[in-house]
């Protein structure tokens, strides 16, 4: 016998597939110097660790302390899943219960070792349902959803000082007033009664009042010299000022003829002046015209090199407003209109204390340059920001695009109106101080990330947002909206709420995580979105214990109030509450159960000499306890040519806690193993509820074939189902009757003498096992139940329904994941048996 089992394991491990049965027949009964095979499933050189248990779930234990809006008088429904229930339609339910004010769910939960999160849903009283996660990486949790609930702010609007972003607001270092007013000298030459060729360095000049000038004036060099224009001046052609100031007093006007140039001069055009009223097409040119300074009406088509620009009238660029030069300030502090581009310098400043309207685009190609806004900035166009930039955008701004290139740009807005922001490079920061309503946001964050931080009671719009590497922050009462669709592009991506205070809400139309993107989620925040996409990665995103999942407004409990920035702030709506409807139901993780029959010596490790399904069903009671299991047990395949029985000894619960164990139908049950007494084993001090005496008959055979393992056989037919309900005498915990205390065993041999059962490694045997054969053969039962020397096993649970090997197949060449975790002692590949091949049956 010995010699034919040492063959058999042999083609097991060299060929992957058997020649001969793989199971015993007759009962034998081993010598006491039979040490058995000693075989391991993976080979000579390979070990299993000693204090692997071989199991493939654990548990958890669980308190969940629900958003208690109704005082304790109404009960929650809360629900452990394995994937967000608010996104995934195939979510596992894990656990089930009841919560209310100051009586928490507690519970010690069954879960597969593989999953790391597990999604805890509450329901309350008026059906409104939300999510929280947790990380199983502790064996405790608590799960609090108290934080939803949000006390209003103190009317508090976004103007208030309890509205500014904790980020610091940077300010800008502003400017030097420049001279704005200049009194015609009393000793200046009317050169509309003196003729002058040139005007002499040093000397001031005049066109008096009532009196007009057509003629060109020719400036000195040097010092040059200052023209003050208190009638009309209409020059027949362009005019070079030099090295001069020409200041057009009230009253007075200037009216060229053709362009306007200079050198380190000087227009200034009081506040009832008039520089070109008629809108002529002329140009300042670049020839480094020092300052201007306009207090009046100014009208020209391009301004190129400006040295410094002040505008506190109505200004009116047609085309552009650019310089070459580094350190130049442009000023509005009343009315400009440019009709093309604004293009700005290194160090330049761009300061708007009032009405600055760009149709074309505001342009930065270097670095350090800093635009202020202090009222109303319209830009048709494109912003562009580069290195070291500033934007301080602290009252209304309306852009076409706002483009951040390179690196360290800081942006700060109050109002901001934007068809598409681009941001590329890394150290960015927008400050979000109001509102910001976008169109499309693009954010692609370099070596370090790009940061979007939206004050307390602030509202952040956009109809579509795209990240990489970036951080979206939301302070207090901060809203984040996005209307149809976030995507995730990369990895370092996350949205987070305050650390403190008050919950902040991002409303998300549709999350799409790309590739093995892990986004994540943290802070104190609501996330309400009902379509959040999974991705290769078995978890798409991470989430921290203070963020809480609702699929919509419906469903929220929280409460925004309105300022002045959040557009009517964000209300839910409520209805009547009621209670669950008890008993509770729900059903429970399933297992499959592999077991080879050759106990105690080592089998062919096809592990399917029987092959059956466990999953339970509870009913609970509103102190969370079970008063009735039911168990849909089904028998999917004997690969044995044995007889076999089978049944389930329920750990820990005498058979005097129940009441009554009823089954549908009698497949299998013949009374030849099983002595059985309301459904229960007799003798036993534990529960054993007996599931077959005869498994091939179960399957409708009257002889012991291999039947559902290999394929294409005559001998294959349905599998057997039947349901068992067992009704307890008193409610009992649930973490006493959780799946992984079901000890499923098979009988092998004996059966109503010297009963020789083979159970899951580490469980015990019942009362009526003939214990001598432990120790014996491959057994080291005296040791550690039902194992080998080298930690072997006959007995395996996977969550399932999962699939088993073929017939003269190992359950290594159908599963190749399974000696990593095996090998590793549980560590690796805790999913192992979701990667199988053709070496399954289907």
């Amino acid at each position: 016998m010995k010699k034919i089992l040492s063959f058999f394991f042999m083609m097991a491990f060299i060929g992957g597939s058997l020649l001969l049965p793989g199971c015993e027949v007759d009962y034998y009964e081993p010598s006491e110097d039979d040490q058995g095979t000693g075989s391991s499933l993976f080979g000579e050189d390979v070990t299993v660790p000693s204090g692997f248990d071989w199991a493939t779930t654990h548990t958890v234990n669980v308190s969940v302390k629900v958003d208690d809006q109704y005082n304790g008088n109404y009960y929650y429904t809360v629900e452990l899943f394995d994937a967000n229930p608010l996104f995934d339609e195939n979510a596992t339910l894990l656990s089930k219960g009841v919560a209310k004010k100051n009586n928490d769910f507690s519970v010690a939960v069954a879960l597969p070792q593989a999953i790391e999160t597990v999604y805890v849903q509450q329901t309350s009283p008026t059906g409104k349902q939300a999510v929280k996660v947790f990380q199983v990486s502790d064996h405790t949790s608590i799960v609090n959803f108290g934080g939803m609930s949000s006390s209003a702010l103190k009317s508090a609007t976004a103007d208030s000082p309890s509205m500014v972003s904790n980020n610091t607001r940077a300010t800008t270092s502003g400017y030097d007033i420049p001279t704005r007013v200049y009194l015609t000298p009393a000793n200046a030459i009317d050169i509309t009664v003196v003729t002058v060729n040139e005007l002499s360095s040093g000397q001031s000049y005049k066109i008096p009042a009532g009196k007009t000038y057509d003629k060109n004036i020719n400036f000195a060099w040097g010092d040059g010299a200052d023209l003050y224009i208190e009638g009309i001046w209409n020059a027949p052609s362009g005019t070079d000022l030099r090295h001069s100031r020409l200041v057009i007093q009230d009253g007075g006007e200037f009216n060229p003829g053709g362009n306007v140039s200079g050198n380190n001069s000087r227009i200034v055009v009081a506040s009832s002046g008039k520089f070109n009223k008629d809108g002529k097409v002329i140009d300042i040119l670049n020839n480094n015209i020092f300052q201007i300074v306009n207090n009046g009406l100014f009208k020209v088509r391009d301004i190129s090199n400006i040295r410094g620009f002040y505008n506190y009238g109505e200004m009116n660029v047609t085309r552009n407003l650019f310089t070459n030069t580094t350190n130049i300030v442009f000023v509005n502090e009343k009315t400009l209109t440019v009709g093309g581009d604004i293009t700005l310098k290194g160090s330049n400043k761009l300061l708007n204390y009032d009405i600055l309207n760009i149709t074309g685009d505001l342009l930065s190609d270097s670095e350090n340059t800093e635009i202020l806004n202090e009222k109303t900035l319209t830009v048709g166009g494109k912003v562009t920001l580069n290195k070291y930039n500033k934007l301080y955008n602290h009252q209304t701004m309306s852009v076409g695009s706002l483009e951040v290139n390179t690196n360290n740009v800081t942006v700060e807005s109050k109002r901001l109106t934007v068809g598409t922001i681009k941001v590329n490079g890394s150290n960015h920061t927008i400050n979000n101080s109001c509102q910001i309503i976008a169109n499309d946001i693009i954010l692609t964050g370099g070596e370090s990330h790009i940061s979007i931080n939206i004050s307390q009671g602030s509202l952040l719009r956009a109809q579509t947002v795209s990240t990489a590497n970036s951080k979206i922050n939301l302070e207090s009462h901060a809203i984040l909206e996005v209307n149809q669709e976030l995507t995730f592009t990369n990895n370092g991506s996350s949205i987070n709420g305050p650390s403190t205070g008050n919950e902040a809400l991002a409303r998300l139309n549709k999350v799409t995580v790309r590739n093995w993107t892990r986004p994540s989620y943290g802070g104190y925040m609501v996330v309400e979105c009902a379509n959040h996409s999974p991705n290769e990665d078995p978890t798409p995103y991470t989430v921290g214990t203070n963020v809480t999942f609702v699929r919509d407004a419906a469903n929220s409990s929280l409460d925004i109030p309105e300022t002045d920035c959040n557009d009517g702030g964000y209300s839910t709506p409520s209805g009547s509450p009621s209670n669950p409807v008890f008993p509770v139901f729900f059903d429970g993780v399933s297992l499959t159960y592999l077991f080879e029959d050759n106990w105690p010596y080592l089998g062919d490790y096809d592990m399917n000499d029987m092959v059956l399904d466990v999953k339970p069903a509870y009913s609970q009671n509103s102190s969370n306890k079970v008063t009735e299991l039911k168990l849909d047990v089904t028998l999917r395949a004997v690969g044995a040519s044995k007889r076999l029985a089978a049944g389930v000894q329920l750990e820990g619960i005498d058979r005097g806690m129940i009441s009554s164990v009823s089954r549908t139908g009698n497949a299998g049950v013949d009374g030849a193993v099983f002595i059985q007494s309301g459904g229960l084993e007799s003798g036993q001090t534990y529960a054993v509820i007996p599931f077959f005496d005869d498994v091939h008959a179960a399957l409708g055979h009257s002889s012991p074939v291999m039947t559902n393992t290999i394929k294409g056989s005559k001998d294959n037919v349905p599998s057997t189902q039947v349901k068992f309900t067992i009704v307890f005498n008193s409610p009992l915990d649930l973490a006493s009757i959780t799946v992984d205390k079901f000890n499923v065993f098979i009988i092998n041999a004996g059966y109503k003498g010297k009963r020789q059962e083979v159970h899951m490694p580490g469980f015990q045997p019942t009362d009526k096992v003939d214990k001598s054969k432990f120790g014996k053969a491959d057994d080291n039962s005296n040791v550690k139940l039902y194992t080998s020397k080298e930690n072997m096993i006959w007995g395996l649970a996977i969550p399932g329904p999962a699939k088993y090997p073929v017939e003269f197949k190992s359950i290594l060449l159908a599963y190749p994941d399974l000696e990593s975790w095996a090998t590793s002692g549980g560590t690796n590949a805790k999913d192992w048996y979701k990667n199988f091949n053709e070496n399954v049956y289907n």
